[in-house]
C-alpha cells in the first residue's frame, strides 16, 4: 500500500486499478456535489446531439470525452446513420463526471471539480446539448524527489546506490517542478523494479512514499527500495522436450550458470527459444525454493508442436479467381529445430507454383536462419506468361524486436511466353525467351504494425535491393530496388487511419540491354490503385497488353471504420503510375482513384469488398475487388 503522512491524501484506485495518489480528500465533496447535479429542462433517453466543455484547459475535449461514456451524434458520427442515436442519461452523467474529476486527481489537480452543468433541451426534436464546466484548480508540482535503500548490508547498499544514481535516475519521468502524474509515479516504481532486476535483484520491492501540502499542492516524493539478495544463474535443465534435443535449446539461451541474474536475459531467452518454431510454448522460471545460497537454479518447460503440420484452403478473388494450396510441413527432424515444408497452390494468376524449403533457424547465431528453397512455378498475367524454374539461399537476421535483414542468392532459368507484337516491346528481341537469371537480393523490414492481419497502430518498413546478373551465365544484368512504407493509427472507438507509399525503379546496368518484364513494375489491382484492373496502368503494347515499366510511385490513404460487430466500412483515395524508364518520376502523371470498401470479420483475416473509379479521368469503368485480408 502507499504510505503517506495522517494529514495527507491519497485517492482510491482508478479504473485500471492503479493507486491514484492524490484527491481521496477532494472526492467525497466532488461526489456529494455531483449527485446534487439536477437537469432541468432535460428528459431521459432524448437524443444527445452535442457535449462541450468550459474551463479546461490543460486537456482537450477529446481526452475528457474518453473518459465518459455518454456519446453526442456530432461530427464524424453522423455518417453512420444506420446507428441508433445516442440517449441522454442522467445516471450516465454522473458517473462521467466523476470519472472526469477522477481522471484530473489521477493527473495531477488534487482539486479539479465539476462547478455545474448546462443542458440545452430541444423539446420539439427531443434532444439534449450538453456543456460540463469544469474547474481545474492549481495544479500539484514535484517539489522534491528522494530515494531511501534498504540492504541486507553495506556492500549491497552501495552497489544499490550506484545502480539508482547512474541507471535509474535519468530513466525516472517524475521530474522536479513538473506536474505530479499517477502514471508517470507508477511508471518510476516499474522502471526501478526493472533495473534493479537486471542487476541481480530478482526480489526487489519498491514503495513510492508521497507528501502532499495542501495549502501550495507541492509533492515530496520518496521511493523506498528494499533491495534483498542479489542472485546468479544457477544450472539450467530442459524439461518437456521429446524431438529437439536439450542441447538445442540450450543454444538459444542468452545466459549459463554463474552470470549475475538478469530479468532481460530471461525474457529474451525465453523469446529465442520460442522463435525456434518447434514449441507451443516456452517458459523459464527460477526454482526459489532450490536455490543454494545465491544461486538461482533455472528450468526452462517447453512443449512441442506436432511432427507433422497440414494446411489445405480453398478460395476465390476477383483477379486469381478459383485459388487452392496445400501445405505440408514436417517440424523438429534429426533432433534439432529444422524444418522441411512442401507448398503446392494453384490459381488464374499462377497455375502451378511448388515450393519446397528447408529452414536451419539458429544458424551461426540465435536469432539467425538459412533457407534453401528450389521451386518450379508459372505464372500467367495479362501481358506474359513466364515458367521459371530454380532454386534460392536466404540468410536471414534478426537484430532488433521488430526489424530484420536478409541476404539472398537466387538462380533460375525462365520461359517466357508472349505473342509476337508483344516480345518486340516487352524483350526488344524476338529471338529471346528462354534464359538464365541469377542475382543477389539485400533485404531489410521493420514491421511494428499489429494486429498482424488488420493493424491500427504501428508502422512498416521495408527495403529491397536486387543485383542480377551475377554468375552462372545469366542473360541480364539490371539493378532493383524497392521501398515500402505503411502507417496505422487508431484516431477513435474502432476507427483507424492507413496511409502507404510505395516507390522502385530498375534500370539495365550494361549497355544495350533491357530489363525482363516479368521483374518490372505493374499498377492497378485490388493492392495497387483500386480504380483500374490488375496491372492495367502503366505501358502497354500495340496490343494493348500491359508491359510494366522501370518507375513505379503508388500512394494510399484510407480511413477504417465499424459498422456492425462483424462489419466494417472503409473510405479511401489512391494515386499512382508506372513508367518505361528509370527514376522517371512525374507527379503530373499519376493516376488518382477513390472508393468505399466493406470488409467482413472472419477468425483469420477480413473479407474485402472494394468499390473504386478512377478520379478526374472521364467515364472509366468501375472496379470490383474481392480478396481476403486488407488492401495493405
Amino acid at each position: 500500500m502507499i504510505k503517506y503522512d495522517s494529514n495527507k491524501s491519497v485517492s482510491p484506485l482508478g479504473r485500471s486499478g492503479a493507486p491514484l495518489l492524490l484527491g481521496q480528500k477532494f472526492s467525497f465533496f466532488v461526489l456529494l456535489a455531483v449527485l446534487f447535479f439536477q437537469p432541468a429542462n432535460a428528459e431521459e433517453g432524448w437524443a444527445l446531439k452535442s457535449i462541450a466543455f468550459k474551463g479546461n484547459h490543460a486537456f482537450s475535449k477529446s481526452d475528457l470525452l474518453q473518459q465518459m461514456s455518454l456519446r453526442s451524434r456530432g461530427g464524424l458520427r453522423k455518417l453512420l446513420f444506420w446507428q441508433k442515436p445516442s440517449r441522454f442519461s442522467e445516471m450516465t452523467l454522473q458517473r462521467d463526471l466523476q470519472q472526469i474529476v477522477t481522471f484530473y486527481q489521477t493527473e495531477g489537480f488534487p482539486q479539479a471539480k465539476i462547478d455545474s452543468t448546462g443542458i440545452a433541451a430541444d423539446e420539439k426534436k427531443r434532444s439534449v446539448h450538453l456543456t460540463i464546466y469544469v474547474a481545474e484548480e492549481k495544479p500539484a508540482l514535484v517539489r522534491s524527489l528522494k530515494h531511501e535503500i534498504e540492504a541486507s548490508d553495506e556492500e549491497y547498499k552501495r552497489m544499490a546506490e550506484g545502480i539508482f544514481v547512474n541507471k535509474i535516475q535519468p530513466a525516472l519521468t517524475s521530474r522536479l517542478g513538473e506536474r505530479f502524474r499517477d502514471a508517470n509515479a507508477t511508471a518510476d516504481v516499474q522502471t526501478i523494479s526493472t533495473i534493479y532486476n537486471n542487476a541481480g535483484f530478482p526480489n526487489v520491492q519498491v514503495q513510492p512514499h508521497l507528501q502532499v501540502e495542501k495549502t501550495t499542492n507541492a509533492v515530496d516524493l520518496t521511493f523506498r527500495i528494499s533491495t534483498g539478495i542479489r542472485f546468479k544463474f544457477g544450472e539450467v535443465q530442459v524439461t518437456g522436450n521429446e524431438r529437439i534435443s536439450a542441447s538445442t535449446v540450450l543454444k538459444q539461451v542468452t545466459f549459463k550458470p554463474g552470470d549475475i541474474f538478469s530479468q532481460a536475459a530471461v525474457s529474451k531467452s525465453q523469446q529465442q527459444v520460442y522463435e525456434l518454431g518447434m514449441f507451443q510454448f516456452a517458459s523459464i522460471k527460477m526454482l526459489l525454493d532450490k536455490s543454494q545460497s545465491q544461486s538461482l537454479p533455472v528450468q526452462i518447460l517447453v512443449k512441442e508442436v506436432p511432427p507433422i503440420a497440414t494446411k489445405l484452403g480453398v478460395g476465390w478473388g476477383r483477379e486469381d479467381q478459383f485459388r487452392t494450396f496445400i501445405d505440408f510441413r514436417l517440424l523438429g527432424f534429426t533432433g534439432a529445430a529444422r524444418t522441411l515444408s512442401i507448398y503446392a497452390k494453384h490459381s488464374g494468376l499462377e497455375p502451378y507454383n511448388v515450393d519446397v524449403k528447408w529452414t536451419r533457424p539458429a544458424f551461426l547465431s540465435p536469432r539467425s536462419s538459412i533457407t534453401l528453397n528450389p521451386f518450379y512455378r508459372k505464372e500467367s498475367e495479362l501481358g506474359f506468361t513466364v515458367t521459371r524454374a530454380g532454386g534460392n539461399v536466404t540468410y536471414q537476421r534478426r537484430f532488433a524486436t521488430y526489424s530484420d535483414v536478409y541476404l539472398n542468392y537466387a538462380l533460375e532459368r525462365d520461359r517466357l511466353s508472349v505473342t509476337s507484337i508483344t516480345r518486340r516491346e516487352a524483350l526488344d528481341s524476338s529471338e529471346l525467351h528462354l534464359y538464365n537469371k541469377s542475382g543477389v537480393t539485400l533485404g531489410l523490414t521493420r514491421d511494428s504494425s499489429l494486429p498482424i492481419f488488420s493493424p491500427n497502430t504501428g508502422t512498416y518498413r521495408s527495403l529491397t535491393v536486387t543485383m542480377s546478373g551475377l554468375g552462372f551465365n545469366s542473360d541480364f544484368h539490371y539493378s532493383r530496388w524497392l521501398l515500402e512504407m505503411r502507417f496505422y493509427q487508431t484516431i477513435g472507438s474502432g476507427w483507424v487511419s492507413a496511409y502507404r507509399i510505395k516507390m522502385g525503379a530498375m534500370s539495365s546496368w550494361k549497355s544495350g540491354e533491357f530489363t525482363p518484364i516479368e521483374d518490372r513494375f505493374f499498377a492497378g489491382g485490388s493492392a495497387s490503385v483500386r480504380g483500374w484492373a490488375r496491372s492495367q496502368l502503366g505501358p502497354k503494347s500495340a496490343e494493348d497488353r500491359p508491359i510494366g515499366g522501370n518507375s513505379l510511385l503508388e500512394t494510399s490513404a484510407e480511413i477504417r471504420y465499424p459498422l456492425f460487430s462483424w462489419l466494417g466500412g472503409v473510405a479511401f483515395v489512391d494515386a499512382g503510375n508506372v513508367w518505361s524508364s528509370a527514376y522517371d518520376y512525374r507527379l503530373s502523371g499519376l493516376h488518382y482513384a477513390a472508393g468505399l470498401g466493406l470488409r467482413f470479420k472472419t477468425p483469420i483475416a477480413p473479407i474485402r469488398f472494394d468499390v473504386a473509379v478512377p478520379v478526374f479521368e472521364g467515364a472509366n469503368p468501375v472496379q470490383l475487388h474481392v480478396s481476403v485480408g486488407q488492401a495493405f
